[in-house]
């Protein structure tokens, strides 16, 4: 749903800057001068740079949504905060302070928090543990790194 959002964002936001674009090299080739006698073709180009900037806030608020509403965190309060916080200022912390998106059990495909060794719903093991000294692997490791146990292969 989010990739088909942002490519009609994106076919909109092309139709509009094609015909601001276009009426501006009209007026420029035609020498049409506006009612208050300034030129039509920098009205036409602040007119498609305050699209653009709307455009950008809409797309940026509609990732930081649907990314907020993934990792669990409040999607609204981080939208807000980054669309309105002048100069990128929101969006810098929450892609700073967002949490790790949550793992996904293999067997019930529930999410679990990053840290969790077995899942919350079916309570199967999402990591593995040393045979030896029971301490929690991470994802590639060939050796324990509290015992120093070979680790056989899943």
């Amino acid at each position: 749903m989010e990739n088909r959002f942002l490519k009609r964002l994106g076919v909109y936001y092309v139709g509009v800057l094609a015909v601001l674009l276009c009426l501006a090299v009209y007026g420029f080739v035609s020498g049409v001068k506006s009612p208050a006698g300034g030129e039509l073709v920098l009205i036409y180009v602040a007119i498609a740079l305050a699209l653009f900037m709307v455009f950008a806030l809409i797309a940026l608020g509609h990732y930081v949504y649907h990314d907020a509403e993934r990792r669990g965190m409040s999607p609204v309060l981080w939208t807000l905060i980054s669309v309105f916080a002048p100069y990128f200022i929101g969006l810098i912390v929450y892609l700073v302070v967002r949490t790790p998106l949550p793992t996904r059990c293999p067997s019930c495909g529930c999410a679990a928090p990053k840290d969790s060794v077995f899942c919350p719903k079916c309570g199967k093991p999402l990591r593995q543990k040393c045979s030896a000294c029971q301490a929690v692997l991470q994802e590639g490791d060939q050796f324990c790194a509290s015992c120093g146990a070979a680790i056989e292969a899943r």
